[in-house]
């Protein structure tokens, strides 16, 4: 981690940098739209938590991203009705990351108001938890459950057991399945699970998300991905074979930052017209 600090105050001392320079430097800086240029501006954090806010944000949003960009590809590639449905939403109101005449760029509200990208990056997170188990210190005395909780007791929870629970999500929770599936009742209390909830959850919880967002639009509205070796055409469910079962050691555990163990293979073709 050393390092990683390291890196990561250079980075800010350098955007501190330009941000008090003469005028035609700081001209230059206020065109910056990077997160810690806009946090520097706003001179609502000091040097050391701007460092500090960097830090966590860069590991904490982009270690889950690669676990949940892993296991999202794992899961489009065994359901290819979702990235078709998918890649549909995404060309009719997103442009190609080759249309040079497009100087407008992709907003983060571009991104959001896709309901069907948002759906499938739910429900990847939803089966997928970025978090296996999660602690909280209790700061007054509770009753949970009709257990009494001493004032700082250590409570241990698991999101991702909280996702794939049946009398919230349904009957199918612990299979992956539709992406805009109902909750379990109108009446649950128990929200999606992505990044942890309340005041303490993942501070790099939007960053992290918007990026997934990002990665999912990118890739598939360009890729069809496939399994290796999966079912050929014409070839029953039994008679397919190749290297891809269905079956990781994060499917059914608690795994998900492993991403896929002992590697993971797919087909991935590039299809034209965006």
């Amino acid at each position: 981690m050393g390092l990683f600090y390291d890196t990561i105050r250079d980075i800010v001392e350098d955007h501190e940098r330009a941000a008090i320079q003469d005028e035609k430097p700081a001209k230059a800086s206020q065109g910056r739209t990077d997160l810690i240029s806009l946090a520097v501006r706003s001179g609502a954090l000091s040097h050391r938590d701007l460092v500090e806010e960097g830090v966590y944000m860069t590991s904490a949003g982009t270690e889950t991203l690669i676990g949940t960009t892993t296991w999202a590809m794992n899961l489009l590639s065994r359901h290819p009705e979702v990235p078709s449905r998918l890649r549909d939403e995404i060309r009719a109101h997103i442009p190609s990351p080759y249309d040079n005449d497009n100087k407008d760029g992709v907003r983060q509200s571009d991104l959001r108001q896709l309901p069907y990208l948002n759906a499938v990056m739910n429900e990847v997170l939803r089966f997928h938890s970025v978090n296996g188990f999660l602690w909280r210190e209790c700061v007054e005395p509770a009753v949970i459950a009709g257990h009494p909780i001493p004032k700082g007791t250590t409570m241990t929870f698991s999101p991702w057991a909280l996702n794939r629970d049946p009398r919230h999500w349904g009957p199918s929770a612990r299979a992956v399945g539709c992406p805009t599936r109902p909750r379990a009742g109108p009446t649950t209390p128990i929200q999606l699970r992505r990044l942890a909830g309340g005041p303490r959850r993942c501070i790099g919880e939007n960053y992290a998300l918007v990026q997934l967002l990002c990665v999912l639009a990118a890739y598939v509205g360009r890729y069809e991905l496939a399994p290796l070796d999966g079912l050929q055409e014409g070839e029953g469910e039994e008679e397919g074979g190749g290297s891809d079962d269905g079956e990781e050691i994060g499917s059914d555990l608690a795994l998900t930052l492993l991403k896929v163990y002992e590697g993971w293979q797919v087909h991935v073709k590039k299809l034209p017209g965006w």
